[in-house]
Parts: C-alpha cells; sequence; structure tokens
C-alpha cells in the first residue's frame, strides 16, 4: 500500500484493519486465560491427590481441598468469562461501525468484488441464521445443552470460485445489511448467555459457545474487509494514475508533475495547514517555523469502555 496516494476509503479501510487486530487480540487474550485458569485448576488438583498420597491424609482432607480450588477457580473463571463475553461483543459492535464507516465513503456507483466474497456473505449469514434459530429454540429447555451444541457448531466452507462480479451500490449495501443481522443476533446470543451466568456457576460449554461466536465475529470482520478491499485498491491505483495535472495548478498539478501532490509532500511544505478530511479524524499535526511536523498521537475510545485505541502519523492528509 503506498501511503503517498490514498482517499477517504483506503484511509479508514486501513485503519479499520487495525482496529480489527486490537480488538480480535483482546478477545484471544481472555480466551487464553480462561484456558489458563483451568489448566492451574488441574494442577492443583494432582497437587492435592499427590499430598494426600504423600502425607497420608484423609478423604476429608481431600474434599475440603477439593472444595476450596473449586470455589477459588470458579470465581476466577466467572469474572475473566464476563471480560470475554464483553470482548466478543465488541467484536460484532466494531463490525458494525465498521461497515457503517466504509460505506459511508463509499461513492454511489458500480463497485467490483471478488465473486468468492459476495458468495461468502450469503453462506456465512445463512449458515448462523439456522445456528441462531436451533439455539433460541432449545435454549428454553435446555440453556446449558444449547451453549453446548452452539461451541459445536461448525464454520460452513466457504467459496474458492474465481473471478469478479460487479455491484451497484444497493446490492453493496444489502450484503452489509446481512452481516448487520448477524451482528445484531450474535449480540442478542451474547447478553442472554451473560445474564444466565449471572445466577448459575461457570461451565466450560459456555466457553465453547462464546469462542465459536468469536469465530463467527471474524469471519464477518474479513468479509466486510474483502468487500472493501477492491473498492480501497481500485481508488489507490486510480489515484496513483492521476497524472494529467486537472487538480492541479498552472506549473502542471499540485506537485509540479502533473499529479496530486501526496501526504509526504503536503509535510514538507512547513507553511501550510493541513485540510479537512473525512472521519475518522486524526492529529492536527501543525508545522513549526522550521518546516517540521510534530507528531501526535490519535486516541479513539472507540466502544466507550476506557480502553483507547492508539495510532500516529506524522504526515499531512
Amino acid at each position: 500500500m503506498d501511503f503517498t496516494n490514498s482517499n477517504a476509503i483506503s484511509k479508514q479501510w486501513m485503519y479499520w484493519e487495525k482496529v480489527d487486530a486490537k480488538i480480535l487480540n483482546d478477545a484471544s487474550r481472555y480466551s487464553t486465560l480462561l484456558e489458563m485458569t483451568q489448566l492451574k485448576y488441574n494442577q492443583t488438583i494432582n497437587d492435592i491427590n499427590t499430598k494426600i498420597y504423600v502425607e497420608g491424609g484423609t478423604f476429608d482432607d481431600a474434599s475440603l481441598l477439593y472444595t476450596e480450588a473449586e470455589a477459588e477457580t470458579d470465581a476466577k473463571s466467572k469474572n475473566i468469562f464476563m471480560k470475554f463475553i464483553d470482548a466478543v461483543k465488541n467484536l460484532f459492535s466494531g463490525l458494525l461501525k465498521k461497515i457503517q464507516s466504509l460505506l459511508g465513503a463509499v461513492p454511489d456507483e458500480d463497485v467490483q468484488v471478488d465473486t468468492k466474497d459476495a458468495k461468502n456473505v450469503n453462506i456465512v449469514t445463512e449458515h448462523f441464521q439456522k445456528i441462531a434459530a436451533a439455539f433460541d429454540k432449545a435454549k428454553n429447555k435446555d440453556f446449558l445443552g444449547a451453549a453446548k451444541d452452539l461451541g459445536l457448531a461448525l464454520i460452513p466452507e466457504l467459496s474458492v470460485v474465481a473471478g469478479v462480479v460487479i455491484l451497484k451500490k444497493t446490492d453493496l449495501i444489502n450484503k452489509c445489511d446481512l452481516l448487520n443481522k448477524l451482528c445484531n443476533k450474535a449480540l442478542d446470543i451474547l447478553k442472554s448467555i451473560s445474564n444466565y451466568i449471572a445466577s448459575h456457576p461457570f461451565a466450560q460449554p459456555f466457553k465453547g459457545a462464546v469462542d465459536k461466536l468469536k469465530e463467527f465475529a471474524q469471519e464477518g470482520l474479513n468479509l466486510a474487509s474483502n468487500l472493501f478491499s477492491s473498492i480501497h485498491k481500485g481508488k489507490d491505483n486510480d489515484s496513483a494514475e492521476n497524472t494529467d495535472g486537472s487538480e492541479g495548478n498552472a506549473s502542471g498539478g499540485e506537485n509540479g508533475n502533473g499529479g496530486k501532490k501526496s501526504w509526504g509532500d503536503k509535510k514538507n511544505e512547513g507553511g501550510n495547514k493541513p485540510g479537512h478530511h473525512n472521519n475518522p479524524q486524526k492529529p492536527n499535526n501543525q508545522a513549526n517555523q522550521d518546516g517540521n511536523v510534530k507528531q501526535e498521537s490519535y486516541f479513539d475510545d472507540i466502544f466507550g469502555d476506557g480502553d483507547m485505541f492508539t495510532e500516529s502519523y506524522d504526515f499531512y492528509f
């Protein structure tokens, strides 16, 4: 990706790729912590068994130690699991925000996307609808069983067909609406699991269910990226090839060579202030008298939870 030739959708596309990486890592971290808590519990049980055997303890001694270990593990697991649920919620909330942001930057014209990506949106969303319907049907009779079945559900086999397809913007919006519905339903399931766990002990099938939702969230994020990827790359190429000087000055374009000025060119012109740009907002880096730009950080509390996503820039756009 050439940073000197970009536009609104390219900037937003790259921005959301970084946001995706952060929230996926957050969810993976809590999933790993849950696994580590279970491993520690297993080792504690082994320690108890060994202690009882070596020191000649009684069944009462063992029972007391087992109870203490279980109570400590349940409390830790439940606390981590609730954070895990919140992290996976952020994945789906982030996908909704990502789609809204990128759609707002797409011009009202036909777009070219890979055929497999257009097909896979339907494949994933239709498959998820069936799984979600099965969960809703089973949860009233056996919530734990419904969660277990959700965790065992399979991610559908995706299309690998080659080629491209032309979509009208309305068609692109319809594809995004399918992903939005998936997100909203997943958030509803996560809410129901969170409410259930609030008044019940933590159980491993719940982790499996949320892990599965995390996988669907990742598929959704990938599909959204892929749908807008060709637009992002296409617009970037258009910008790189724009050398006719039509938007430049009388000397042959902004950069004097018939083309538009790059971010790097504008950065080095110390006297100029950065122009207006579309969301997401970036730092307002002002050049000093020597023509140098002070690097500032961009803090964006994307989900309103106080967890700041940080991105630094040292160029104008």
